[in-house]
């Protein structure tokens, strides 16, 4: 038999729980370092996060193994630290331009 239209919850007498997932999304900022010739990332929301690398991807993979690492260290430092976590890399680079 189907039952359409009605939750499932309604006809057959059952509570189905919705789970809720907190998730809490850090700020990185990347700048690209000319001199050194590398990305440097830091963050104003994951204690202790400092790192480089020669290349956007390569910093990206560093990252992913990083932060983890790190909000587990500090998760005494960081506001909901046992939330599923996920960060945002604002990249910014500087560009000087010459004319004649």
């Amino acid at each position: 038999m189907i039952y359409s239209g009605w939750p499932a919850s309604l006809l057959f007498g059952t509570a189905i729980q919705e789970r809720r997932t907190t998730i809490r999304i850090f700020d990185v900022l990347a700048e690209w370092d000319n001199e050194a010739r590398v990305w440097v990332a830091t963050s104003d929301d994951i204690p202790g996060l400092v790192t480089e690398a020669e290349s956007k991807e390569q910093l990206v993979a560093r990252l992913r193994v990083l932060v983890p690492e790190l909000l587990e260290l500090n998760a005494h430092l960081v506001a909901e630290a046992d939330a599923s976590h996920e960060f945002n890399i604002h990249w910014t680079e500087e560009q000087r331009v010459t004319y004649a």
